[in-house]
């Protein structure tokens, strides 16, 4: 099976290997959970805000894991996320602003500041919620970005595929599992057994790099239970 990283986020020397990229952090108990809180630096979270008015543009906000090599394997963590007070409506049709925030999830394969693979949850577009969300919305639970080409409003334009519905909400954890194989993903949330992505073709550059707990504009997120193990079991698919 090879090494297996477990961080404890609750540990006195956890900032011994974390870097932040525009956010900050700290130390919390979410729900009863011993956790790390992340979220956007307020600045940039502003500036980003205000400069993106069409709401196109992708932010590179995440705390790097550094003691983690990571090219192939399982990320593990389990993560709630909720929407701060820079909250922002996403256009989702000409006539429509539906609120998506409370976006989080994990950067993997990192070559620099704004260039990675991530997976992240929309949980205010999560079918659990209650009320659960109509369509366009509910569609949106789970995303695939590899910045700086392929954000999500490319994506969306060329490359549906690497949306889908999730079971999310906000403010509650849900865990995540990556399979990351032959350069594919695979994505489990929640206790769901159907991945919300199947071995989809990364569209990143293919080499090895750090990890990361990602956060979007608008969010608060909680992260607990880190668990990586480079190397792939061999009966997962």
């Amino acid at each position: 099976m090879g090494v297996v990283y477990m961080i404890n986020f609750s540990s006195l020397n956890v900032s011994q290997m974390l870097i932040p990229n525009n956010v900050q952090y700290q130390k919390t108990v979410y729900k009863g959970v011993p956790a790390l809180q992340v979220s956007e630096v307020p600045a940039y979270n502003a500036a980003f805000a205000k400069a993106d008015v069409n709401k196109i543009n992708q932010g590179n906000a995440y705390l790097e894991v550094t003691t983690i090599p990571f090219f192939e394997g399982l990320i593990d963590v389990d993560v709630a996320a909720v929407r701060n007070n820079f909250s922002y409506q996403f256009p989702i049709t000409a006539t429509q602003n539906l609120l998506v925030g409370a976006m989080a999830g994990l950067t993997f394969r990192q070559q620099s500041v704004n260039q990675y693979d991530a997976f992240y949850l929309r949980a205010g577009a999560g079918r659990l919620n209650n009320p659960a969300p109509t369509a366009p919305l509910s569609h949106l639970g789970a995303q695939y970005i590899s910045p700086p080409t392929w954000i999500f409003s490319n994506l969306q334009k060329s490359k549906p595929l690497y949306t889908s519905g999730a079971d999310v909400a906000e403010g509650e954890w849900t865990h995540i599992c990556l399979a990351i194989c032959n350069n594919t993903l695979t994505a489990w949330v929640g206790s769901n057994p159907n991945p919300v992505f199947n071995q989809v073709p990364l569209l990143g550059t293919g080499l090895p790099g750090p990890i990361g707990l990602f956060v979007d504009s608008g969010t608060v997120t909680y992260f607990a239970n880190l668990r990586v193990s480079p190397t792939m079991p061999l009966n997962l698919f």
